[in-house]
């Protein structure tokens, strides 16, 4: 214990500072603080030069389809249902417009096709007004939903067609014309009749002035010169029943004319409104059948070779929505992708840019990208997103030099590289923008 108080006490008598530590641990020399700053500018300097050139793109990254030019064409179900006929076998040449399968409904397709043949004809019957040409009610068709508005069609047919042969109002416009000839002939015979009263009436004035002047000189009895008035009298009268009669004729053929103009007017009203309900009810019964057609007909809208996708029995349900066939067109085309782009910065894609695509089905890292190039942008976007066009020079060989399988389309997600941009560049953007809203 006591030898160890000694070594503590010796301890205490070292100098543990020397002159030359404490030069050392001092005030640091000024070549080193010199250095130092030095060194710190050229690295921040070296830093800041090395942004200016370093630049790099900026990736905008969006879903990605991957097709041909000429894509399958997919034939969706309108409507839920039973499919009641499967017309085109699985890998059959179809042409567009073909009908594929029908979904159950009440119409009978048979009867819906003998409709459309007769709406064809119908077509330039209508325009024409052609009666011959027009659809006659021979046989009962089941047209389910479209039954009415034929109905319609047919029964407006109907009331033209017995119109037109009726011919009524032909008919009375012949009489009227014909009682408006008599009428004419019997003004002109009393005419002819007014004018010969009127020179018996002028002769019988002469006379009664004759006999006035014997009657003054005393040279005839009272009673001749009475009776030659009496007659003079009845002349006049005469002329005046005959000038009515003339008017009355007159009246009667202008009334005469009145009714053939008005039958005229009456012709052309009921014809013209004949004419329009046949015009209408054949529109209602063409766009009632495109209808149908749309809900319940499965049509190829491309040429190709059909292929069944979610059908493999007749009877077998389809839901609203779903694509039931494809058809894949005779010339597909070269291999394209087709990039939804969002609004959100889209302004920065431009044509020729590279773009590098990921498929979902081929994983990147196993198999590599597929590589190509921006062809075209669309000029207005469709439900807030534009469509980008993206050409595929080496087709569906990937970076790895791996050939990708094409069937129908292919999804994936596409990184389009935008123009480079240094990174100092993109340091000075927030910096500009605050001294802009500053000023």
């Amino acid at each position: 214990m006591v030898k160890k108080i000694v070594e503590v006490e010796k301890s205490k008598d070292i100098n543990l500072r020397s002159e030359e530590i404490n030069d050392l641990l001092g005030t640091p020399p000024r070549w080193i603080i010199r250095g130092g700053i030095g060194v710190v500018f050229v690295v921040v300097l070296t830093i800041i030069v090395g942004s200016a050139f370093f630049q790099y793109p900026e990736i905008i990254t969006a879903p990605v389809v991957v097709s041909t030019e000429n894509p399958p064409s997919m034939v969706v179900a309108r409507i839920g249902g039973k499919l009641s006929g499967l017309l085109v076998a699985d890998g059959a040449t179809v042409s567009k417009g073909d009908t594929l399968a029908m979904i159950q409904n009440s119409a009978s397709l048979t009867d819906i096709g003998i409709l459309q043949k007769r709406m064809l004809v119908a077509a330039s019957a209508v325009d024409r007004y052609d009666t011959l040409l027009l659809p006659r009610e021979e046989v009962f068709l089941h047209l389910g939903e479209v039954q009415s508005p034929y109905a319609t069609f047919t029964r407006s047919v109907a009331d033209y067609r017995l119109f037109l042969r009726q011919d009524f109002h032909h008919k009375k416009m012949t009489a009227l014309q014909k009682e408006q000839k008599e009428y004419r002939v019997y003004c002109t015979r009393l005419q002819s009749q007014l004018r010969l009263m009127e020179r018996d009436l002028k002769i019988s004035q002469n006379q009664f002035r004759r006999d006035s002047v014997l009657f003054t000189q005393q040279n005839i009895a009272a009673l001749d010169y009475e009776r030659a008035e009496q007659a003079l009298l009845a002349k006049r009268s005469g002329l005046e029943q005959s000038k009515v009669s003339v008017s009355n004729a007159s009246i009667t053929l202008a009334k005469l004319e009145q009714e053939q103009l008005e039958l005229s007017m009456t012709f052309s009203e009921q014809d013209a409104k004949l004419k329009s309900d046949l015009r209408l009810a054949y529109e209602q019964l063409v766009t009632l059948l495109s209808a149908w057609e749309q809900q319940y007909l499965l049509k190829a809208a491309t040429s190709g070779k059909m292929s069944y996708i979610k059908v493999w029995s007749l009877s077998q349900e389809v839901k609203a929505g779903e694509s039931v066939f494809a058809v894949v067109a005779e010339n597909p085309g070269n291999p394209v992708g087709r990039i939804e782009l969002p609004a959100q910065g889209a302004g920065k894609v431009k044509e020729g840019q590279s773009v590098n695509i990921k498929l979902d089905g081929y994983p990147f890292m196993e198999y590599g990208l597929l590589t190509g190039r921006v062809r075209l942008v669309s000029v207005a976007p469709s439900e807030g997103k534009y469509t980008v066009v993206v050409e595929l020079p080496k087709a569906l060989e990937t970076s790895y030099h791996k050939k990708v399988n094409l069937r129908g389309e292919l999804s994936g997600i596409a990184d389009i590289s935008t123009e480079e941009a240094s990174l100092l560049q993109r340091l000075l953007y927030p910096v500009r923008y605050l001294f802009r809203m500053q000023s």
